[in-house]
């Protein structure tokens, strides 16, 4: 669902949504294409960009450039990122999937796309502290 909401003198957008259930990230991922080791980060990556809600939207401040980032997998739609996936409904688990799985194949089978994998300022990337979730997921 979506809302304008009028917050500090600014019109921001609101989107609401619930998480979705434990095992649905490892399934949507699995059935993108991701295996292996490769599962494992991407489930990780997912919580680490979206907390496991397929409605989040980032990076708004960034757009029409760099921005926004939509769905779990934060996909950027952006002019300078992936304005492809502009018409899609990144908010649907299965198409975000889908479009991380191919951003992850254009960039080489690499995650180096993601900044909670690879933060680029030296810190220590985000989506490791999801690993343990991500074997739950798989294992469960």
């Amino acid at each position: 669902m979506l809302w304008w909401i009028l917050a500090g003198g600014a019109l921001m957008l609101l989107y609401l949504g619930a998480k979705i259930t434990t095992g649905d990230v490892a399934l949507v991922a699995k059935q993108a294409g991701f295996s292996g080791t490769d599962l494992l980060t991407a489930i990780a990556i997912a919580y680490a960009e979206s907390s496991g809600n397929p409605n989040a939207v980032g990076d708004q401040t960034l757009a029409p450039d760099r921005g926004p980032s939509i769905g779990l997998w934060q996909i950027n739609i952006g002019n300078n990122a992936h304005p492809e996936y502009a018409d899609v409904d990144l908010t649907n688990p299965a198409i975000n999937a889908q479009a991380a799985f191919a951003v992850y194949q254009q960039a080489g089978k690499s995650f180096r796309p993601w900044s909670t994998f690879d933060p680029r300022d030296g810190s220590t990337p985000r989506y490791l502290s999801f690993l343990g979730k991500a074997k739950q997921e798989v294992s469960g």
